[in-house]
């Protein structure tokens, strides 16, 4: 009689887990029991220090680089990271938590700029949920998508134009996933953080709290320099 096989972690993959949120994620995740897929962009360094914190609580992690403009090449990175943890194409949950923003007032902002933040921030989730989703369908054991947004998908932020849209755009995305989604026994649903001290926001260092969001009341016209 064989002995009976121990049975398999769960696996949850995070876009951007190299930092702040997505490495905190990643870390409780790992202290729930789950194997953890880390993707990144230009931080290997960052990436590899989650994967060695995801190991220290007894889980297995693999690492991967996913270049989101590059669509739809980058979502293949799900599947990949799945794959290498050995769960054959097996899933349980994603979270989209890759980003990236701007400070640049909209009568300054270069048309390839506001590409690159909706590319990135609303773009790329939709093609990796959607990849996450056949591999839940197919394996039918339902799962979780969690899309992070921001507490700037509903409050407008200077100088954030198309991050702000982008935001927005992926919280009504959310929706609808969740809806069309539901009969598969996949749940999905936005998390909306407000101001983190993380290496995107510059804050490392600081208490984002003692810093109001800069504000442009209206006023009489004023003529640009």
């Amino acid at each position: 009689m064989s002995a009976p096989t121990a049975p398999r972690s769960e696996v949850a993959v995070i876009a951007g887990a190299d930092s702040g949120i997505g490495r905190a994620t990643a870390v409780r995740l790992a202290r729930a029991g789950m194997d953890v897929g880390i993707t990144w962009h230009s931080d290997r360094k960052g990436a590899e220090e989650t994967a060695e914190e995801v190991r220290a609580h007894g889980q297995r992690a693999a690492v991967a680089r996913m270049d989101l403009p590059r669509l739809p090449v980058a979502a293949g990175t799900v599947g990949e990271l799945c794959d290498r943890l050995g769960r054959l194409c097996s899933l349980d949950g994603l979270v989209d938590n890759a980003g990236t923003g701007t400070m640049t007032p909209c009568l300054d902002l270069a048309l390839d700029a506001v590409r690159e933040v909706v590319d990135i921030d609303l773009i790329g989730p939709f093609p990796c949920g959607q990849k996450a989703a056949r591999h839940m369908i197919r394996q039918g054991s339902g799962g979780r998508i969690v899309n992070v947004t921001c507490v700037h998908e509903h409050r407008p932020r200077v100088g954030a134009a198309p991050y702000c849209a982008a935001k927005g755009g992926l919280g009504l995305l959310t929706r609808v996933m969740a809806l069309e989604l539901a009969e598969y026994g996949i749940d999905v649903n936005a998390v909306a953080p407000g101001e983190i001290a993380t290496p995107m926001t510059g804050q490392e260092d600081t208490d984002p709290g003692h810093r109001g969001p800069p504000r442009r009341p209206a006023g009489p016209p004023r003529r640009r320099p």
